[in-house]
This record gives C-alpha cells, sequence and structure tokens, in this order.
C-alpha cells in the first residue's frame, strides 16, 4: 500500500484549497495536480519554520501520551477490537483519538454525537453518495469529516477509499486539515498498531 499526500493551492477556485490525500496499491509515484498561482508563494522565514517545528513537536508528545498501545493484551484481544472498531464508529473514535475526546477539565471521553455517528455511517455504506452535512459550529465538523471518517474508511478491512479531497475556506485552512490527518498517521502507535503504518515519509 502507498500513501500520498499531496496539497494543492487552488487560488483560482474562491480563493479555496484543497488537500488530497490518495491510498492506492497502484500508484508508486505521487500524483500532481497542475496549478497555476495567481499570487507569489510567501516563503517562511527561520522563526516562522521554528514556530511550526514547535508546533509539529507538541502535537506528535499529545498524540504519543494519549494513544499509546496495550502492550499486555493478546492477538485475540487486539483482532476482537480492530473487528469492533471497523463495525462501530463510536468506538473507533474513542478508542484511536483519547487525544481529542477526553474532555481536559474533568478527563472524562466524550462520545461521538448521534449525528456524528449517522454521518460516518452513511458515508461508508454509500460510497457514491452525495450528501450536505450541516452541523453547528462547534460541532467537530472539521475533526470528524476530516480526520476521523477518513481514517476509519482506510481501515477498514477492505476499503473503498482512494482518495479524500479536503477543501477548506482558506490555504492556511486546508493546510491545518491535512496536517491534523498525516500527524496521526505517522505518530498515533495505537492505529498504526491495529491498522498497520500508512504514511509515505
Amino acid at each position: 500500500i502507498q500513501l500520498v499526500l499531496n496539497f494543492a493551492s487552488l487560488t483560482g477556485l474562491s480563493n479555496a484549497s484543497v488537500s488530497i490525500l490518495y491510498k492506492t496499491d497502484d500508484i508508486t509515484e505521487p500524483i500532481i495536480v497542475p496549478v497555476k498561482p495567481k499570487r507569489e508563494v510567501k516563503t517562511a522565514t527561520k522563526a516562522e519554520i521554528k514556530q511550526a517545528q514547535q508546533r509539529w513537536a507538541i502535537r506528535q508528545a499529545e498524540i504519543a501520551s494519549h494513544a499509546s498501545v496495550l502492550t499486555s493484551e493478546s492477538k485475540a484481544q487486539q483482532l476482537a477490537r480492530k473487528e469492533r472498531a471497523r463495525r462501530d464508529y463510536a468506538f473507533f473514535v474513542s478508542y484511536y483519538f483519547p487525544h481529542y475526546t477526553q474532555d481536559k477539565k474533568t478527563g472524562l471521553s466524550i462520545p461521538s454525537a448521534s449525528f456524528h455517528i449517522q454521518a460516518a455511517n452513511h458515508i461508508k455504506n454509500n460510497p457514491t453518495t452525495r450528501a450536505v452535512f450541516m452541523w453547528a459550529r462547534g460541532h467537530a465538523k472539521s475533526t470528524h469529516m476530516g480526520v476521523f471518517i477518513p481514517m476509519w474508511l482506510m481501515a477498514q478491512e477492505k476499503p473503498d477509499i482512494h482518495m479524500v479531497v479536503l477543501v477548506s475556506k482558506s490555504e492556511q485552512s486546508a493546510i491545518n486539515l491535512i496536517a491534523d490527518i498525516q500527524a496521526e498517521l505517522q505518530f498515533n502507535e495505537r492505529y498504526i498498531h491495529d491498522f498497520g503504518r500508512q504514511y509515505n515519509p
């Protein structure tokens, strides 16, 4: 399995940006989407690069501190968990992403809402669907649609997913979306332990 992460800034599309995640058995080289930018690309300063590296290190540490592997479990327990995770979206989110779902004040896990679960199941069970999901501000739209659901679809035993296009309102928002899923693929040991490493450095 080859995984290619590619970010294309489509400034001609109402200044929107697109993050593209490829997962296929056939592709061994990145697919390049030709783009003609309408403005010059800003080069980051040394200070900005250092800040970005510090943020990335913090993100890595946060994932590692919450998503550690249960080393004492048996192979049968691991297989049972994988089977449940593939069919139970709420369980998948709570087990593999505690760094997202844990309430910082109480330490308790916040379960996925029914509309999160319904949306995930709809997308999984209808691979050719065209749908619009309208959730209020603060209801984890980007987190579920941009991180959890794509990774759940990739974790299926026979995944139908071959490409995910994440569209955002701005270039920075698109970078944040692809960075979130990239961080999970690189550093989430629970996900890697159960479903294999799916990140090409």
